[in-house]
């Protein structure tokens, strides 16, 4: 998800404009999880695992945190996290095709251990 400050490539307004967001409702899922991509792409790896896990227990329903701490976790070569993830994921948006994508690599590397 981005923003129109992300858009333009103005990351630091970006995560003002987040942070504001959450000074105003510390319970905005968005912001949480557009404040994990920022953070991730500082190379906060930690500060940005915070943000995603704090979006998908605030708002189960939404599949992008799931999917970002799906994705982060393959990275990180936590298979079983980013296994988990893609599929809370794909359970919350089935037609979304990054995270089935994911998740039939996830199943394709299980199935050959």
């Amino acid at each position: 998800m981005f923003s129109f400050t992300e858009g333009i490539g103005d990351m630091t307004l970006a995560y003002q404009c987040f942070r504001l967001t959450l000074a105003n409702n510390n319970d905005h899922p968005e912001a949480y999880n557009n404040l994990g991509v920022l953070e991730l792409r500082k190379g906060h790896v930690d500060m940005a695992r915070a943000f995603f896990q704090a979006a998908y227990v605030i708002a189960p329903h939404m599949y992008e945190p799931h999917y970002n701490w799906a994705a982060l976790s393959d990275q990180l070569g936590d298979l079983q996290s980013s296994y988990n993830a893609a599929k809370r994921s794909v359970d919350a948006f089935p037609n979304h095709v990054d995270s089935k994508e994911l998740l039939k690599q996830l199943k394709h590397h299980f199935s050959l251990l």
